[in-house]
């Protein structure tokens, strides 16, 4: 008379709806919002002994609202075989769901220290109602230093909680003579 349901029936029907949630959730949010843009990189001079990350600004399109700072997973200094020399900067992380975007990264560099302290702000929508699914998303971005007329020495890149140095061999400082 009376068939006993399998309690795996219910485990799956659970599994499917909870799926059906997230699709929708990460289509709301792939429509809505617009594609990130690639910023310009900027660096700026800082007079005082520990540099301070540049003031952020947030996008001009009423959007989005700063959201702090990303988490930084590895940073990667790479001296480049010129001259002058050139370095350049891998950034590696995470952002903590789809619908938070990296602005534009920015450098501040301390001549009292040698310290290039790396800002990368976040961004969130400011539409509270926007549902975004819960997965990391990972970024990588490459951000070149100003390392045009430093004299030779060990200098430090700062970004987030990570630190690493590299050394200038030699000054990096192209001079140009008129023939006199």
């Amino acid at each position: 008379m009376y068939q006993r349901t399998s309690p795996w029936i219910y485990v799956l029907g659970i599994l499917f709806v909870l799926l059906i949630i997230v699709i929708v959730m990460v289509m709301r949010a792939s429509k809505k919002l617009a594609p990130a843009t690639l910023e310009e990189n900027t660096q700026t001079e800082v007079s005082d002994k520990t540099a301070q990350p540049p003031s952020v600004t947030a996008p001009s399109d009423q959007t989005t609202i700063s959201a702090g700072f990303a988490s930084v997973d590895t940073l990667d200094v790479r001296i480049l075989e010129s001259f002058p020399v050139q370095v350049t900067v891998s950034v590696q992380g995470n952002l903590a769901d789809p619908c938070v975007t990296l602005g534009s990264v920015t450098s501040a560099y301390s001549a009292q220290s040698k310290t290039f302290t790396l800002a990368l702000p976040i961004f969130r929508p400011a539409d509270t109602t926007i549902m975004c699914a819960a997965v990391l998303v990972p970024y990588n971005r490459t951000v070149p230093l100003n390392v045009q007329n430093l004299s030779a020495g060990t200098y430090t890149v700062i970004a987030g909680d990570i630190k690493k140095t590299f050394t200038l061999d030699t000054d990096n400082t192209l001079n140009i003579s008129d023939g006199k």
